[in-house]
């Protein structure tokens, strides 16, 4: 009877143990990894530099599991930064024929995820009805050529449920509004809203006016924020553009 009794017990507290570590919440994280391409050089060795960082994620693990569906491609992060890595590393040590005296062959990639706070110009201020979870992932990367590469993505989700949340959750009529995007590009490009956005130098020459929303947006609490990552519709020079269209001039369904 002692024996099933000791096993009762040790039986619970490994259940009991289960379950903590289920509901344990994802801490914050960083991953840093180098390569070297040539390790018999030592420190003069070109080299492939990996850094990345991981958010906590507010709200349970129901709305932990679907930033990570979405953030991660359903990985947890270190996983996620382990096929990152094994990547890179696999395509860094193919060019290793060609690279020893290659000023181009010291590649990087730096990944920034964070949440947004109250501190970011990126946050809603009492002005949407959902509650909101804004993510900002930021990444810069260098595998040779001419220059880096850098892409800035946006995420906003329903705090309560954790479902990706689209712009046409918050306007009734997404087409209509591409017309006070162009006009807010053009304001601030300090030109006459309803200026073909290519004579305004702010999109490819050719394209005059924007085909469509980009689903990279942001909440802030003056107005809904519109970004748009290099060579999306305007030359590597440009670099990343931000648009911030007030509320004023958006009816919100949300």
């Amino acid at each position: 009877m002692k024996i099933l009794y000791l096993l009762q017990v040790i039986l619970l507290a490994s259940c009991q143990s289960v379950s903590k570590n289920a509901e344990k919440p994802q801490e914050s994280s960083t991953f840093n990894q180098t390569v070297l391409l040539f390790p018999e050089k030592g420190a003069e060795s070109q080299k492939l530099t990996i850094s990345m960082s991981f958010p906590s994620i507010p709200g349970g693990r129901t709305i932990e599991d679907s930033v990570n569906a979405v953030l991660y491609e359903g990985d947890a992060p270190q996983a996620y930064a382990d096929k990152i890595y094994s990547s890179y590393k696999e395509l860094y040590e193919s060019i290793k024929a060609i690279a020893e005296n290659s000023e181009t062959a010291n590649w990087y990639y730096t990944e920034e995820i964070r949440v947004l706070t109250g501190q970011d110009a990126e946050t809603p201020v009492g002005t949407v009805k959902t509650p909101l979870l804004q993510i900002k992932r930021t990444i810069e990367e260098y595998t040779g050529g001419a220059h880096p590469i850098h892409n800035t993505q946006f995420y906003v989700f329903d705090a309560q449920s954790g479902r990706r949340l689209s712009i046409e959750d918050f306007v009734q009529d997404a087409e209509a509004l591409i017309q006070t995007v162009e006009a807010s590009l053009c304001r601030d490009k300090g030109v006459a809203p309803g200026t073909p956005l290519d004579e305004a130098e702010i999109t490819f020459l050719g394209k005059e006016h924007l085909d469509s929303l980009p689903d990279n947006f942001f909440l802030t609490d003056q107005g809904v924020g519109f970004y748009w990552n290099e060579y999306e519709i305007a030359p590597y020079s440009t670099g990343g553009i931000k648009t911030v269209v007030l509320y004023d001039d958006i009816h919100l369904s949300n």
